[in-house]
């Protein structure tokens, strides 16, 4: 099973002040690109948890987070129609979506419809947007 590599906003603004060694940058995106099928490869180490590791290329370090992605996905009981909560960014925010939509759908005052819950994720979306948005603004001033 091939995991996804996500970069994180901050390593690219990093590797970019790196331009001067096309190389030394192409052996690091190379390696990041192989994490993908061997997220522990030989020559990394743990740093702190098993999960957080930092791996050594050349004269650069790169330091990864090791996730397990679920799909956060729900059906309804009397439907053939699913909650799909992929569109949310943060995995915080989606993971505290999810539980609250599992507690309101186990309930006594679960909805009928799917209407309230189409609301709830597009708003927990929306926010998800709006809070990147944010935080982009913020490290530009």
């Amino acid at each position: 099973m091939s995991l996804r590599v996500d970069y994180d906003e901050r390593a690219i603004s990093q590797a970019a002040e790196f331009l001067d060694d096309p190389q030394g940058i192409r052996a690091v995106l190379d390696a990041i690109d192989r994490l993908a099928d061997d997220p522990r490869p030989a020559g990394s180490f743990p740093y702190g948890s098993p999960d957080l590791r930092r791996l050594r290329i050349g004269r650069y370090r790169v330091l990864y987070e090791i996730t397990k992605r679920r799909s956060r996905s729900g059906t309804f009981p009397h439907r053939m129609s699913h909650i799909d909560l992929t569109g949310i960014p943060q995995r915080w925010l989606r993971d505290l979506t999810w539980d609250y939509i599992a507690d309101l759908l186990r309930s006594p005052g679960c909805p009928r419809t799917a209407s309230p819950l189409d609301g709830l994720r597009r708003a927990a979306a929306e926010l998800g947007v709006f809070l990147d948005l944010e935080v982009s603004a913020r490290r530009r001033s």
